[in-house]
């Protein structure tokens, strides 16, 4: 629990709060005391001792010995501690007698201490005038103070408040909304995302689902002419809320609301534009399940979908939604229809894709993919990369050791991606990692660009004896990299070609690179072959190396040591 001592009324229940300062009252104050800088610990009478560590007058943890505490909850004695504390640091010091030399008049002037020395109903007034002069100011005042105010149409309340918010910030016209004026509005939507966050935390669904309901409705319509995301992100958010609030323990009267709200949301027209309608499904399947009428939710999307008006993407996306239904609903028949209607529709297809994919359904995967291949198989070669991608996923998991060997080269070539070829040797028999090595050393020795994926590759070939084929892959990528990187081993294979490589390949790679860098890293190469007692090699190859290079000063510099 991380809040203000001074908005403690704002956090905790109101019996919470009573208990505590019974608790207080009929406690010694002086029992309050500082442990440490920050951390309060107050002794009671009845033998539990509560302590609370503050970060700049945030409370920032808490313990207490009872069974609420010991359970992480807070309690009726840290409450009275808190409240305590807040007595206790609010009370004004006692002024310097005159005679006395004061410091008062280096006291800084800053808000703390203007709020401090402020009287009650100045200050009242003060914000009171200033919420007249400053639309913002004012909009700031009643978003953040809106839980005080008590009413029977929550819904309205925040309605209004949002209105007044959206209006002040961009005005009457909403069909291009800058980036400053997002930045304004952002503020107050996200203090009203806040407190419906923090109702839920503290079971207050009334008030959270009013707020998070026009947040979507009002804020939603926005996003069209809005410049960047951040809209965007802020409705999302309301959704994710939403959904949470949505598998809360709701009472059943507010459930019921919930379910003919939402319903009545994802079938409204202006959601289409973006396919904003497609955020509710998450939420309607979560209630509908609460509520057990999914044959309910069956017969809304089939009314959804005789609208002749709709886009065809929404369609696809709805479809995609009444499959899962359907799923739930056990009902094989409708799934079969969805699956084969897929199978002819790369967009559909590719949508129950990405939703089987997250919610792991690998059965309706392979149904899928079997109709496909028998009925269309034409639509696997237009999505061949993301369908090798699921279909490998699922191999995976299923530990089919065949269908890897057969997609991991495909892929790791499409997607040059060293974690394919790592997953396939991992299921690959002992002794025919050899084998599968050197098929995947020639797809990388025949394709154009020279991978840093290889030398995860290059390991392993060391490792398999497949050091004749390295050496010609250096010697064709003309690889100074890992030519250093292997050194050692080529030398111990085939001195006499790894020494021929090590003449020609730092001339061609001087040629072909300029800079300060490359020159060190064919120094590396010299002391390298040095470290392995070729010294009399070394000693002409850094000759030929300065004649071919007479201008290249730093490469005389780091090798006229060898001469």
């Amino acid at each position: 629990m991380n809040f203000n001592l001074q908005e403690i009324e704002q956090h905790l229940d109101a019996d919470l709060i009573d208990n505590g300062l019974k608790l207080l009252d009929g406690s010694d104050e002086q029992a309050i005391t500082e442990m440490e800088k920050g951390i309060w610990a107050f002794q009671l009478s009845n033998g539990f001792e509560p302590a609370i560590e503050l970060s700049r007058k945030k409370i920032k943890s808490h313990s207490c010995d009872c069974k609420a505490g010991m359970r992480g909850e807070f309690c009726n004695h840290l409450t009275a501690l808190a409240l305590g504390v807040r007595r206790k640091l609010n009370k004004p010091r006692p002024t310097k007698s005159p005679s006395k030399k004061s410091n008062t008049s280096k006291k800084k002037i800053n808000t703390n201490n203007i709020l401090a020395l402020a009287g009650h109903e100045e200050l009242k007034m003060f914000v009171k005038g200033f919420a007249r002069s400053n639309r913002q100011f004012s909009v700031a005042l009643k978003t953040h103070f809106a839980h005080l105010f008590e009413t029977d149409d929550l819904h309205a309340k925040y309605k209004e408040i949002l209105e007044t918010a959206i209006k002040s910030c961009i005005g009457r016209s909403r069909r291009h909304l800058t980036a400053a004026k997002q930045r304004k509005l952002n503020k107050h939507i996200d203090a009203l995302i806040n407190q419906a966050e923090d109702g839920l935390a503290r079971k207050f669904y009334a008030e959270s689902f009013a707020i998070l309901c026009n947040v979507i409705e009002q804020v939603t319509p926005l996003t069209w002419n809005a410049y960047g995301s951040h809209l965007n992100e802020r409705v999302d958010r309301a959704f994710q809320l939403s959904l949470q609030w949505a598998n809360s323990e709701l009472p059943p009267e507010l459930e019921r609301e919930a379910v003919k709200y939402f319903t009545d949301q994802a079938g409204a027209f202006k959601y289409r534009s973006g396919e904003k309608t497609i955020a509710f499904f998450p939420l309607l399947i979560a209630l509908y399940q609460r509520t057990g009428d999914l044959q309910q939710l069956d017969a809304f999307i089939r009314f959804q979908l005789g609208d002749d008006s709709m886009s065809q993407s929404l369609t696809r996306a709805w479809n995609a939604f009444h499959l899962n239904v359907a799923e739930l609903l056990k009902d094989t028949e409708l799934v079969d229809s969805i699956l084969e209607e897929a199978a002819f529709d790369r967009f559909l297809f590719s949508r129950i894709l990405v939703w089987a994919k997250q919610e792991k359904r690998t059965q309706i995967i392979k149904q899928l993919f079997g109709l496909a291949k028998e009925k269309n198989p034409t639509i696997l070669s237009q999505i061949s990369r993301e369908a090798d991608r699921i279909l490998f996923d699922i191999a995976l998991e299923e530990k089919d050791a065949k269908t890897i060997s057969r997609l991991a080269p495909v892929l790791f070539m499409q997607t040059r991606e060293a974690s394919y070829y790592h997953t396939l040797i991992s299921f690959t028999e002992k002794k025919k990692r050899k084998k599968t090595t050197e098929a995947f050393f020639n797809l990388v020795l025949n394709d154009a660009l020279i991978l840093s994926e290889f030398i995860a590759i290059s390991d392993l070939m060391i490792e398999e004896g497949l050091e004749t084929g390295l050496l010609d892959f250096i010697s064709k990528r003309r690889s100074l990299s890992l030519l250093k990187r292997h050194l050692e081993s080529l030398l111990h294979f085939d001195r006499n070609k790894t020494l021929e490589i090590c003449g020609e390949l730092p001339i061609h790679f001087l040629n072909h690179h300029v800079g300060y860098a490359n020159a060190t890293a064919v120094a590396e190469l010299v002391e390298l072959l040095a470290q392995y007692e070729e010294r009399d090699f070394v000693k002409k190859l850094a000759k030929k190396l300065i004649e071919a290079f007479p201008r290249r000063r730093s490469l005389s510099v780091q090798l006229e040591h060898w001469i």
